[in-house]
């Protein structure tokens, strides 16, 4: 079997370039991992995870734009698993 066929497929949604890229490399990296995409999240999420097909999904969510928790909402039911990573304001 392929190497390939054997990584876990990532699809990277964010509405920053820069983090898309950021989290794209660092994830690319990892061993078992591969980036099958990067997208805003603004699409309809349902369309991408179809053509993607990944295997999780890691969506960086600023909670200060509303949009990007609604397409969360969006997601077709029993997609991927998704990994949100957002922001707060609370320090540990």
């Amino acid at each position: 079997m392929s190497d390939e066929l054997t990584k876990v497929r990532v699809l990277i949604v964010s509405l920053d370039r820069l983090s898309r890229a950021g989290l794209a490399v660092e994830l690319d990296q990892q061993p078992g991992l591969v980036v099958v995409g990067q997208i805003a999240g603004d699409e309809d999420s349902s369309l991408l995870l179809g053509v993607y097909d990944p295997d999780v999904t890691v969506w960086d969510v600023p909670w200060q734009t509303a949009s990007s928790s609604r397409n969360l909402e969006l997601l077709p039911e029993n997609p991927p698993p998704v990994l949100v990573l957002a922001t707060t304001d609370q320090v540990n």
